[in-house]
């Protein structure tokens, strides 16, 4: 029979990271995700035996692997959020100055062709009823 593996207790760290992990969002199917979901989910209980050296190494893996989507849920959910800047409406009009050459719009090389295309057809039309198109 197989020997059970040391466990030793979860510390304040590794329940901190297994909590931050939790609001990670992970790739469907991994074995990261249910390992995640499973330890914070044992962590909660009262008669968790704590974790293997192997899951140990596991956490702080995914920790540092997952670590700027943990910053950015530190960084979005503090207490104190900064005022967003003034959003300002674009003046429609195109301002000119001595330097500055305003462009025109290219044309649009579908349209033209499509146009094109029509008029040609419309002289074929013209010329085989037999009205002008010569």
């Amino acid at each position: 029979m197989k020997d059970k593996p040391l466990r030793t207790p979860i510390t304040d760290v590794q329940r901190q990271q297994v909590n931050l992990l939790a609001t990670c969002t992970f790739q469907s199917g991994s074995y990261i995700k249910r390992f995640v979901r499973d330890i914070h989910a044992q962590a909660k209980q009262t008669d968790f035996e704590g974790l293997t050296p192997a899951q140990a190494a596991l956490l702080e893996a995914t920790y540092y692997h997952y670590r700027g989507q943990i910053g950015y849920y530190l960084e979005t959910n503090r207490a104190e959020y900064p005022d967003p800047p003034a959003f300002t409406k674009p003046d429609p009009k195109p301002h000119t100055d001595a330097g500055t050459v305003i462009r025109e719009e290219a044309p649009d090389w579908r349209e033209l062709r499509r146009k094109a295309e029509a008029e040609r057809k419309l002289m074929a039309w013209r010329k085989s009823v037999g009205g002008e198109g010569d």
